[in-house]
């Protein structure tokens, strides 16, 4: 269900705008994500660190979409949420 979450929740509406859908994906990335589903305990060193440095990536992307207007950039936020869904599809 997260996944399908991620995924769906920032398909733009004609109301909204690509600013506001990255800072919609920024905001979820270190509010809900990071505080609440990324348990330091549960992962080893390794596992955590990669698991910070892909929700990272998305924050990243989701920044440098929102100060450019190349489609190139779009691209490189659906392929770093792509990168985080495994952290999300059950085993």
């Amino acid at each position: 269900m997260l996944l399908f979450w991620l995924t769906q929740m920032f398909v733009l509406t004609p109301s909204s705008s690509p600013v506001a859908e990255a800072s919609k994906i920024m905001t979820t990335i270190a509010d809900y994500f990071l505080a609440q589903k990324v348990k330091k305990d549960l992962l080893a060193k390794d596992e955590y660190l990669e698991v910070l440095a892909l929700h990272h990536a998305v924050m990243v992307a989701a920044m440098k979409t929102k100060q450019n207007t190349d489609p190139s950039f779009a691209d490189a936020l659906d392929a770093a949420i792509e990168a985080l869904k495994p952290v999300y599809t059950p085993k």
